[in-house]
């Protein structure tokens, strides 16, 4: 019996996340994912290539989690013939069906509406059951099983464990990521969600991420108080320096909008605003996705375990301190879905206002708009960013990723000061706008680090080989992927240091791989690799049919029996 897996997807890239695999007891194949290329000029025609693999064969997609990086060919896959299981949490369904109806993201012929209406009912989730538990096994086959554990990534990410028996005593358990989170000690952090969860101490293989394989962020960058602290700054010099003041934050319509929301609730109740702020304001988020996300967002965070306890919202933050559980629900409802009218808050004299709907429709008074799309390449974040960057009342507040290619890059690059700002320096393009960066007056902040998703270097690390506990479990593989190659390089380096330091509680490492090709398989159980034999029948059937045209080739064939 073998349990083997081919990556397919985010291979040397960041987008893509595709894993095939394929089990031999009952010759059964599974992807872990089925995600969309983004942000790069050759993304549209791999998302058109037709699947290396056959749809009709797939017996369930695994989802991670709900960013189209991770689900996005979804749709495809069941216009191509797909017709079984989609597993994951009930927060992850609902987060995926609302991006799949956003009709302005550009990818309505990959999503097409027929297979949007099959894939409702194809939706499995297991925490729509009452006894429920992350880690706890649940059949997928013969002989095989899925748990889920938390990640903390968005609300609903999990890391998915697949354990085949391998005989009446032994099992084998893999450990795909997905996307991590930062988020190891919910306190500490202070963030909407709970912590993420540790591998399965058996596993044998941890397929993981390696994103920021690269990169270490500041040691402050992870704690509540400091995210808070960057955060009333900000704000506290915006309204310092203008009467009037317009405050413009990029923000990603899932999940960060949402921590965004109850961070500034949270400093607007302690004391960030200076004495002469006496304007009510106005908090507008204008992205009718963000919206939906928010109500979304609502019902997962009322999911209770069999214990009663809430199971994504992290209670322990500062963000609910003092508040008994009618409290937190009331703060939720009003936050997350403020109404027609929207939210009225006061505290200790000062009045904010949280309501949705288009930014234009708020001109008077202080306001802070939290538009999408969060990476800047296009729609209201960059409309807001062309109308404002040039004015003296405005700032503008950057707490996500933008990458290099888009036209914010250079603006936020000025509060890096790595931008040169002269009369001379090439303009900025804003959509139809130009402006050059002299010529931006308004105050730029760079909160990215405060607010990343995705978990650093060292954080990666700790996920894969750390051990929590005394017992001892078997030498490690690891495959890395979803990860550039400097970042799967510098984190396999980390990982083998690691692991030869001596160092207590790691777990021992077999072996670190760095998948290249799609055409070969990794046996998950042996932990080797092997080939892929349909990829050398493809080849043979090839040379069959270039013999049907070539009499010397076909008489060879003969030769040898073919």
């Amino acid at each position: 019996m073998s349990l083997k897996a081919r990556f397919i997807g985010a291979i040397g890239t960041v987008t893509g996340s595709c894993t095939l695999l394929h089990y031999s007891l009952t010759d059964s194949y599974y992807l872990v994912d089925c995600g969309m290329y983004q942000g790069s000029v050759e993304a549209e025609e791999r998302n058109r290539r037709s699947f290396d693999f056959d749809p009709k064969r797939i017996a369930a997609v695994l989802l991670t989690h709900a960013h189209a990086d991770h689900y996005g060919l979804i749709p495809k896959l069941i216009q191509s013939g797909f017709s079984g299981k989609v597993i994951c949490t009930r927060a992850t369904a609902e987060f995926v069906k609302i991006g799949l109806q956003d009709r302005g993201a550009g990818n309505e012929d990959l999503w097409p509406d027929e297979a949007l209406k099959k894939l409702d009912s194809m939706f499995e989730c297991p925490d729509d059951k009452d006894n429920f538990k992350f880690g706890h096994s649940y059949a997928l086959g013969q002989d095989i099983f899925y748990s889920f554990l938390r990640t903390a990534h968005i609300v609903g990410s999990v890391a998915i464990e697949i354990r085949v028996n391998t005989n009446t005593r032994d099992n084998v358990t893999t450990t795909f990521s997905g996307d991590l989170g930062t988020t190891v000690n919910a306190s500490v952090s202070g963030g909407l969600q709970k912590k993420r969860q540790n591998p399965n101490p058996s596993s044998n293989v941890i397929v993981c991420e390696s994103t920021n394989g690269l990169l270490e962020r500041p040691a402050d960058a992870g704690g509540f108080n400091s995210r808070i602290e960057a955060m009333r700054a900000a704000i506290a010099q915006a309204f310092t320096d203008s009467v009037n003041p317009v405050i413009i934050m990029p923000t990603f319509s899932l999940q960060r909008t949402q921590d965004l929301l109850f961070d500034l609730d949270y400093v607007f109740r302690h004391g960030g605003l200076p004495d002469t702020c006496v304007a009510p304001i106005s908090i507008l988020v204008s992205s009718g996705l963000a919206q939906r996300h928010s109500n979304a967002m609502l019902r997962a965070f009322q999911q209770r375990n069999h214990k009663g306890e809430r199971m994504w919202l992290n209670t322990d933050s500062p963000l609910f301190a003092n508040l008994d559980d009618e409290q937190i629900e009331d703060r939720l409802r009003r936050i997350l879905t403020p109404g027609g009218s929207g939210s009225l808050f006061s505290w200790h004299g000062r009045q904010w206002h949280i309501c949705t709907g288009h930014h234009g429709t708020h001109d008077s008074g202080p306001k802070i708009i939290l538009a999408g799309p969060g990476m800047c390449m296009g729609g209201t974040s960059l409309e807001l960013l062309a109308r404002h960057a040039s004015s003296t009342d405005a700032s503008i507040i950057f707490a996500g990723y933008v990458p290099a290619s888009s036209p914010a890059f250079r603006i936020r690059a000025c509060a890096r000061g790595e931008e040169q700002l002269t009369s001379s320096t090439k303009p900025i393009t804003l959509g139809t706008t130009q402006i050059n960066p002299s010529d931006i007056c308004a105050r730029i902040y760079d909160l990215g680090a405060f607010y990343s998703g995705h978990a650093d270097s060292s954080s990666l690390a700790e996920f894969i080989l750390r051990k929590d506990t005394s017992r001892d479990g078997p030498p490690l593989t690891v495959v890395l992927n979803h990860g550039d190659r400097r970042a799967r390089e510098a984190l396999s380096t980390r990982l083998k240091n690691m692991a030869q330091s001596g160092q207590p509680n790691l777990k021992p490492l077999q072996a670190v791989y760095m998948p290249e090709r799609t055409d070969q398989w990794l046996d998950l159980v042996s932990g080797e690799w092997i080939e892929n034999q349909s990829h050398s029948s493809d080849k043979i059937d090839a040379i069959l049919k270039a013999a049907e045209l070539d009499p010397e080739l076909r008489r060879k064939l003969d030769e040898i029996g073919l």
